[in-house]
């Protein structure tokens, strides 16, 4: 009784198979054991959703085969993630007794495994955007330096005149300011990319 109350107190769903893959025995979890419940001296394979029941089989039959432990990669059932661990019962003359299967709920551990993977990529998208933006930095300093010096030289009466000199400076307006446009994301680049507040202070030039 003690130990039948334990086992039924654990979150991990336990079902006990006999060599004949007939259910023997199953504990009160929650998640995709309890679907195995109402199938008590019934053969496993036939009362498993078609999703499953290929991998059940395979499962069991190389826990009788193998004679040990089987860990499976965890599967995705009704929206949730279970990860399927087969352990084979051998009495002390080396007989086998039937499979315990442990259906275990991991859908809180994907979703952070999840979280961890998208805040890496994240991160490496951060280095990449700051590697990018200081190497395009560069062309559109010289980009925006040499378009200001044209529009001097124009301002000054030292450039081409007429309706061809109103064009030119019509061109450089437009491109100073796709210069700093493009300045402006890259700055958005690199504020994305750094890590840890920013904390201004004096410095001696």
């Amino acid at each position: 009784n003690l130990l039948t109350t334990i086992i039924n107190c654990m979150n991990d769903g336990i079902v006990f198979i006999d060599p004949d893959n007939n259910i023997l025995f199953t504990n009160n979890a929650i998640g995709l054991v309890q679907k195995v419940q109402t199938h008590i001296g019934e053969n496993i394979l036939y009362c498993q959703p078609l999703s499953i029941h290929t991998h059940i089989s395979r499962m069991i039959e190389k826990t009788r085969s193998e004679r040990r432990v089987q860990t499976h990669l965890p599967l995705q059932f009704d929206g949730r993630f279970y990860e399927h661990i087969y352990s084979p019962v051998i009495d002390t003359k080396g007989t086998y007794l039937g499979t315990i299967w442990v259906s275990r709920d991991i859908t809180d551990r994907k979703i952070i495994e999840q979280q961890m993977i998208q805040s890496e990529k994240l991160s490496s998208i951060g280095q990449l955007s700051a590697g990018i933006a200081h190497e395009l930095n560069t062309p559109l300093g010289s980009i925006v330096f040499l378009a200001d010096e044209l529009s001097d030289l124009l301002g000054n009466g030292q450039g081409v005149v007429g309706q061809v000199g109103k064009r030119i400076a019509k061109i450089l307006e437009s491109i100073q300011g796709q210069a700093y446009r493009c300045k402006e994301i890259t700055q958005s680049l690199l504020n994305f990319s750094r890590k840890g507040e920013v904390i201004e202070e004096d410095s001696d030039v």
